[in-house]
């Protein structure tokens, strides 16, 4: 969101943020940088989004709203919001995310500004693939439920606005079948001075994982690579280590026990981990958009190793930028290569850097 505001005040707009500091990723205002204030006039407000078991039943039984969504209802919020358009009138409101829709109503009730959706994923995808690779009969059909509501919802979001802005041209395409709202591919950018590549060699037989481990989709990889892709690691090299790490960490990761593996449940600096811990693993079954965390570490130039839909939205050719593998029999094969052959590990991530700065 902010990268967005930035990008925009450079080319001289005049720009307001409104945020929903949510409890499940909330950070403390007092911490935040004064340009939040001066640049974006940034107004922020508390909001309880944690998902309890109850209010889901709840809204599954008497409501058609995705639970997704009305988690981020705010009335402090929408009057923050009502505020803010009357007093300011704005020639453009910048919904980002599907989480933030339940506001696209108020704001055509209170203004005429033009409604832009900023897309990071495409929700819906997220949990019909994740439903799909859950065996779990119960849990699947619930998940492929949820997906279904989450699909209707977010295909009426679409229609409502008077654009879309997707985060990849993967993700445009798929939109484009379902609405003719105009769309506008605008991808996620890093700022390279805050990533200096990696100088040191890897560190020996050593992979590591970094995520937000709230978010159900990297659970379910790394559920999935501890146990069937890790001991085949060890098998041919039993000395290998695996360093797990992730904001939001589910206790039974924190728990996990396996030979070579550590549990590191907050990072005080993610480049500095990252280009400090070998090989990457991504080991993504389920998801829709830009992983962020990848293309961090292809400008770092650290080596990764991820799935195809690891690497949707991100233009970069498998084996030239990155390893892709979607079995863990062909997941375990990579990682061993690499670790066996540093000097193509290296190799691989000069062409990553190089595929970022471009």
């Amino acid at each position: 969101m902010l990268n967005t505001a930035e990008a925009l005040v450079r080319q001289g707009v005049m720009v307001r943020v409104l945020a929903i500091n949510a409890s499940r990723n909330w950070s403390d205002p007092a911490h935040w940088p004064t340009s939040f204030y001066d640049r974006y006039h940034l107004q922020s407000v508390d909001q309880d989004t944690e998902i309890r078991p109850v209010g889901a039943l709840i809204n599954l039984l008497f409501s058609k709203q995705s639970y997704h969504t009305s988690r981020y209802q705010s009335s402090v919020f929408a009057q923050i919001l009502h505020q803010t358009v009357d007093n300011w009138k704005p020639d453009l409101v910048h919904i980002d995310s599907l989480n933030m829709s339940p506001y696209i109503p108020m704001v055509r009730k209170w203004s005429k500004a033009k409604i832009a959706l900023r897309e990071h994923n495409i929700e819906h995808r997220i949990w019909q693939r994740y439903g799909m690779s859950t065996t779990t009969g119960l849990k699947r059909k619930y998940i492929q439920l949820l997906a279904k509501r989450l699909r209707d919802y977010e295909g009426d979001v679409w229609k409502t606005v008077d654009g879309i802005v997707p985060i990849s041209p993967i993700d445009s395409a798929f939109i484009s079948t379902y609405v003719k709202t105009p769309l506008h591919t605008f991808p996620f950018a890093l700022d390279l001075k805050h990533y200096k590549p990696r100088t040191e060699p890897l560190k020996p037989n050593s992979i590591f994982y970094l995520g937000s481990l709230d978010w159900q989709p990297n659970v379910q990889g790394v559920e999935w690579f501890l146990d069937k892709v890790w001991p085949a690691v060890l098998n041919k090299i039993p000395q290998a280590s695996f360093t797990l790490a992730g904001r939001n960490m589910p206790q039974h990761l924190k728990e996990a026990s396996a030979p070579g593996l550590t549990v590191i449940d907050k990072v005080d600096d993610a480049t500095e981990f990252m280009k400090e811990n070998g090989i990457m693993v991504a080991p993504l079954l389920s998801g829709s958009g830009v992983r962020v965390k990848i293309v961090e570490a292809l400008a770092l130039q650290v080596p990764v190793i991820t799935t195809h839909i690891g690497v949707e939205g991100i233009e970069g050719c498998p084996e030239e930028h990155f390893k892709v593998r979607d079995t863990p029999e062909q997941f375990a094969e990579a990682v061993l290569e690499l670790l066996q052959n540093p000097e193509a590990a290296q190799a691989m991530t000069g062409q990553g850097r190089k595929l970022i700065e471009d």
